[in-house]
C-alpha cells in the first residue's frame, strides 16, 4: 500500500524537488525499471533454495527506510540510484512473497490464493497513491516518500514484534 507509489510520488519530486523536466523524470521512472529487472534476475538466480524468510520480513523495512532516504535526498542521481535500489528489493520481495502463497496452498485452493493475493496487490496500490498524494500535496514531494517510508518501517517493526511474543514461550 505505502511502497509503490511511484506513478504520484516521483513526478512530483521530480519537479519540486529535484527541479526536472520531463527527460529527468523519465530518468528517474528508467531506474527503477533497471532496479526491477536486476531483481527479477536476481530472484530467478537465488530462488533454487526458494523464498527465504530475509526476503519477506527484511527487505521491505529496508523499503521503506530507501523510501525515506528518496524523501531526504536533494540530487538527482542519488534518487535514481535509490529508486534502483527500492525497485530491486521489491522485486524479490514480491516475488518471494508469491512463491511463498502457492507453495503453500493446497492445489484445490492455489487459484483462489493467488486471486486474493492479486486482489490486496492490486487493490491497495490505488489507496497507497491517494494516500501518497494527499500527503504530498498536503506537506510537499518530500514528504510523500517519507511519510509512506516511515509507516512501512513502523508498522512492520510492529508486526515482527507482535509476531515475535506470539512465538514466544509463556513463562
Amino acid at each position: 500500500t505505502f511502497a509503490m507509489n511511484f506513478s504520484v510520488t516521483i513526478p512530483l519530486f521530480a519537479k519540486q524537488v529535484l527541479l526536472l523536466e520531463e527527460t529527468g523524470y523519465g530518468f528517474l521512472m528508467s531506474a527503477t525499471g533497471i532496479g526491477a529487472l536486476a531483481g527479477a534476475l536476481a530472484m530467478a538466480a537465488l530462488s533454487r533454495g526458494g523464498p527465504r524468510n530475509v526476503y519477506i520480513y527484511v527487505f521491505p523495512i529496508i523499503v521503506g527506510a530507501l523510501l525515506v532516504g528518496t524523501g531526504l535526498s536533494g540530487h538527482a542521481i542519488a534518487a535514481a540510484v535509490i529508486l534502483a535500489v527500492i525497485s530491486f528489493f521489491y522485486m524479490i520481495f514480491m516475488s518471494s512473497v508469491n512463491t511463498t502463497l502457492q507453495s503453500g496452498a493446497t492445489d484445490e485452493f492455489r487459484g483462489r490464493v493467488v486471486s486474493v493475493y492479486s486482489l490486496v496487490v492490486s487493490g491497495s496500490t490505488p489507496l497507497g497513491n491517494l494516500f501518497a498524494g494527499a500527503v504530498s500535496e498536503r506537506f510537499g514531494a518530500r514528504a510523500g516518500f517519507t511519510i509512506c517510508g516511515a509507516l512501512i518501517v513502523v508498522l512492520l517493526l510492529a508486526l515482527l514484534a507482535l509476531q515475535k511474543r506470539k512465538t514466544e514461550p509463556e513463562t
